[in-house]
């Protein structure tokens, strides 16, 4: 443990890993962050004011600077737009709240708490933001706070190359023009950067969601992971360090 550059990894934190959700939202929501999400609409703005200006440059991202983010933090690869969606299922209603007989107080179908056998894995027909499946990571999962949720969902890549005009528009059209944070059929919405720092050599994972429960609360949460690069000359360090949390 005493290797570890602490220190440079709380720096790096500050720098990237909590940026898009403390930084502000844009007129008219002066003051509200990512942690203050409370519907449909937060999240889709702060897709659009925070997150997209955030990572992607006015023209094409063709020069180095145009790939390093906040210092000498370099973006890799896409970032990743998931969610986790129910199907449609009828409800049973409890006659003594409810007037059976008039169909206008209550809706032909409900949706419940997270189930895994009714998650909605056809949102997609056309391939945009196809279903995975996968197994459980250890630092893939995200500790939430109705659930613990693996790396399972439909998913949206968009490369950091592309440029600002481009990524507004497929995560509007594809992410927010379905739903992927509705209060309806989400239970999860989450986006996954990873940057790299060469003078650190260390990568991070950063991770912002909101989860959604079945009574329409908004639950934003961020976490930031980082991965030391593997190479002969750490390799003992390594094996000592897993060795060390197996026993303690």
């Amino acid at each position: 443990l005493a290797r570890r550059n602490t220190e440079g990894f709380y720096w790096n934190h500050q720098a990237v890993g909590v940026k898009a959700a403390t930084e502000e939202f844009t007129n008219p929501y002066w003051g509200k962050t990512f942690l203050d999400i409370a519907n449909q609409e937060d999240w889709t703005d702060w897709v659009s004011q925070v997150l997209v200006p955030l990572y992607w440059e006015d023209e094409q991202a063709a020069s180095a600077s145009a790939n390093t983010f906040m210092g000498n933090n370099i973006k890799v690869g896409s970032a990743r737009v998931r969610t986790v969606r129910m199907k449609n299922h009828s409800c049973t209603l409890n006659t003594k709240w409810v007037d059976t007989n008039d169909t206008t107080l209550f809706p032909d179908v409900c949706y419940s708490d997270f189930k895994s056998g009714e998650v909605d894995t056809a949102l997609d027909q056309y391939g945009n933001f196809p279903h995975v499946d996968c197994q459980n990571s250890f630092f893939m999962k995200v500790e939430g706070k109705t659930r613990d949720w693996d790396c399972a969902g439909n998913i949206l890549d968009v490369p950091f190359n592309e440029t600002r005009k481009k990524a507004e528009k497929t995560i509007t059209n594809v992410a927010v023009g379905n739903y992927f944070a509705d209060a309806t059929h989400s239970r999860l919405a989450l986006t996954e950067i990873i940057h790299y720092n060469p003078t650190l050599d260390i990568f991070s994972l950063s991770q912002n969601w909101v989860e959604i429960s079945a009574g329409g609360a908004y639950l934003p949460q961020t976490r930031t992971t980082f991965f030391e690069v593997m190479t002969s000359n750490n390799n003992f360090a390594q094996a000592y360090l897993v060795i060390f949390f197996l026993v303690v």
